[in-house]
C-alpha cells in the first residue's frame, strides 16, 4: 500500500464527556456538535468551561478534531 492513501483517525469521538479525564491532545480541537451529524461542522470550544454554550447539552455530542497540519500549513 502506498503511504498517501493511508488516512489517519483525524477524529476522536469523546463517548461520555461528563466522564473524561484530561487535556486537550496536542494537535486537535476540542468540538461540539449535534448528535449524528458530522463532528467538522461543529463549534470549536477552547476549553471545557464553554461545553453547553453552543447546543444543548442533551443534543450535544464531543470531539478532538486534528488541526495539526492545518496550522503548520500557515505558518510557512
Amino acid at each position: 500500500m502506498v503511504a498517501e492513501n493511508i488516512i489517519e483517525n483525524r477524529v476522536q469521538t469523546i463517548g461520555n464527556i461528563n466522564n473524561y479525564q484530561g487535556g486537550i491532545p496536542a494537535g486537535y480541537d476540542l468540538v461540539e456538535y449535534q448528535k449524528f451529524t458530522d463532528p467538522m461542522k461543529g463549534f470549536v470550544l477552547h476549553g471545557f468551561d464553554e461545553i453547553g454554550m453552543c447546543i444543548d447539552p442533551s443534543n450535544a455530542s464531543y470531539a478532538f478534531v486534528w488541526i495539526g497540519e492545518f496550522y503548520s500549513a500557515n505558518r510557512k
